[in-house]
């Protein structure tokens, strides 16, 4: 048993870590990188259920005109579905643009504590 090779007591070694318990505390840095990746979050959900239903709705309106003749109705819902995919990016931007206006003063206080230390 005690026969391992280096790379074998390394790969233990990653193994067991990842079952020891971790300290609950968490530091100043990581609450910093948590606080600044959860920015993104909301924004990224909204605008890819955005520009996911305007793509089918796009879709929609391609299916009505080349199966189904429709070519009015086709275009109008087809047109709504591409401005759905228009505004996916914009959205995004909007609400992470505010998210991380709510979070500024905690993410300044931080990282001028990390940055002073």
């Amino acid at each position: 048993m005690g026969n391992l090779t280096h790379e074998q007591k390394e790969t233990v070694a990653l193994i067991r870590d990842k079952y020891e318990k971790k300290s609950c505390v968490e530091t100043d840095f990581e609450k910093l990188k948590r606080i600044d990746s959860e920015t993104t979050k909301k924004g990224t959900v909204v605008s890819i259920s955005v520009g996911l239903i305007g793509t089918l709705i796009l879709g929609l309106g391609m299916s009505l005109i080349m199966v189904w003749d429709k070519m009015i109705l086709g275009l109008i819902i087809g047109l709504i579905g591409g401005a759905g995919i228009c505004f996916a990016f914009p959205i995004y931007s909007k609400i992470t643009a505010y998210q991380r206006k709510i979070v500024a003063e905690e993410i300044m206080r931080l990282s001028d504590e990390l940055l002073d230390e």
